[in-house]
């Protein structure tokens, strides 16, 4: 969701907000109103029932501090996007090169707000043996996919602690394929992350 769409939503939660509370209060100053002229005969000025509706601008109050505070929480999330090459991976394909099987990750926090303590997952449909490493780090395999549309499933074994705003962090992959050239292999990655996300990216893996 856009800012402008956080904006735009918590502004309409705001209006109705105050749309239902204003009726509410009219109601009760109604109430109040017809109750006062039918015991003494007389209308009695709407300030005297100031006090007990002072309650109910209270609640406004809190309420415009709620939707505030949230606002800026909204507007303060991590938005982790992956590139390849300088082009964003999601609905690519990715070209592995027998002489070098490394991609080249490039994760880039556009938000706003940090990602803390984020751990990466790589899911592939393929039933024949394949490895997957990374320089300095390695992956581990589950035994399960948690995702069905995927047999295989990796964990990368190093956690970002701070991934914060405008940093780029760039890991380098390497899948090996027990059976060479395989085509169009099903690939997500998956980012999650103690605060905010998670984060998918869907493409596929090709080797030459």
């Amino acid at each position: 969701m856009t800012k402008e769409q956080i904006e735009d939503l918590i502004k309409k939660n705001i209006a109705e907000a105050k749309f239902e509370i204003s009726e509410a209060r009219l109601r009760h100053l109604i109430w109040t109103g017809t109750a006062l002229f039918a015991l003494f005969g007389v209308v009695i000025p709407f300030w005297l029932s100031g006090v007990s509706t002072a309650k109910v601008d209270k609640s406004i109050e809190e309420m415009n501090s709620k939707f505030e505070k949230l606002a800026s929480s909204q507007l303060q999330q991590a938005d982790i996007k992956c590139l390849v090459k300088g082009k964003p991976i999601e609905n690519s394909t990715v070209v592995l090169d027998l002489q070098n099987q490394y991609i080249i990750l490039e994760f880039q926090n556009l938000g706003r707000g940090t990602a803390y303590n984020t751990e990466t997952f790589l899911f592939l449909d393929y039933k024949d043996t394949v490895t997957v490493t990374s320089w300095g780090y390695g992956w581990y395999q589950h035994e399960i996919s948690d995702d069905d549309k995927y047999s295989r499933q990796f964990e990368f074994a190093n956690s970002l602690e701070h991934f914060s705003p405008t940093r780029t962090w760039v890991l380098k992959l390497k899948v090996d394929f027990f059976k060479r050239n395989p085509l169009n292999v099903p690939a997500k990655l998956v980012i999650y992350s103690f605060t905010s996300g998670p984060w998918e990216y869907r493409f596929a893996i090709s080797q030459k």
